[in-house]
């Protein structure tokens, strides 16, 4: 790792990390996530013949302000 970051010509200063994840168990939808990234289920309704989206998770990125209080209250930088 260490050689990696040393040998990188990628500017890290503001790198970050993002992942999205979803369990289905049983009847139950567990969803987590990390950074700007977000986790979406469509479903098809029969009667309309419309599909809609409802959001399983919220972004975590600075232009949320309880996303940059958090950053702050972590020492972190916004």
């Amino acid at each position: 790792m260490e050689r990696l970051v040393l040998e990188s010509k990628i500017d890290l200063t503001f790198s970050g990390s993002t992942v999205v994840g979803c369990y289905l168990l049983q009847d139950k939808l567990y969803c987590c996530n990390v950074g700007d990234s977000r986790a979406i289920i469509g479903s098809y309704d029969e009667r309309t013949k419309k599909w809609s989206a409802k959001e399983l998770s919220n972004d975590h990125k600075p232009s949320v302000r309880q996303e940059a209080d958090r950053i702050i209250r972590c020492n972190g930088r916004v």
